[in-house]
């Protein structure tokens, strides 16, 4: 059974987002791939459960690096939007 609850706190989206970047960083360099990073300005903090969070940004570069093929490239932005 999953654990459902959230343990929500307002956080740096950024900062969540580059440690899951580092993380992958030395695996997508051993398949030659490129991992570029553009975080937007302003970025506003959210209200997120950062351990859950945490693994989602981690599941979605692992499927990013595991589909890539060797030599090609990865690229993490982010942006405000309206929306």
């Amino acid at each position: 059974a999953q654990d459902l609850t959230l343990n929500c706190k307002v956080v740096d989206p950024t900062q969540i987002l580059q440690a899951a970047v580092e993380e992958i960083r030395l695996a997508a360099t051993s398949q030659n791939i490129s991992l570029t990073v553009n975080f937007g300005p302003n970025l506003p903090k959210i209200p997120v459960d950062v351990g859950k969070i945490e693994r989602v940004f981690s599941n979605l570069l692992s499927n990013a690096v595991k589909f890539t093929p060797p030599g090609g490239s990865i690229s993490v932005d982010t942006e405000v939007s309206s929306g």
